[in-house]
């Protein structure tokens, strides 16, 4: 996770990455998240961790929910990766068919 960074401004916190700018030729403003800081310890739990692979559950949170909620927007914004393949285990928008319908 050396593309990330936790910061702390005016009493906010940001997890600042560069994922999505290219290497050569960057523009723009600084792309960031603005967590919680109950979220904080998590993100730099992960920060510590790197590169070794490491469970949900093990993040320094009070509860799952939280704990799934860092996890996934980390994971959206590229920060995060799996160590092995996720499966798709929710419906595709507008995929309302039963297979007893057919």
């Amino acid at each position: 996770m050396f593309c990330c960074r936790l910061l702390t401004e005016e009493e906010k916190v940001r997890v600042y990455y560069n994922v999505e700018n290219a290497r050569v030729y960057r523009t723009g403003e600084p792309n960031f998240i603005e967590i919680t800081a109950e979220m904080a310890p998590a993100v730099e739990f992960l920060i510590n961790a790197y590169p070794e692979y490491t469970s949900i559950e093990s993040l320094p949170l009070e509860n799952i929910a939280d704990q799934l909620s860092i996890a996934t927007i980390l994971y959206e914004k590229g920060l995060l990766i799996t160590g092995e393949p996720l499966e798709t285990t929710y419906d595709e928008p507008g995929d309302d068919t039963d297979e007893g319908d057919l």
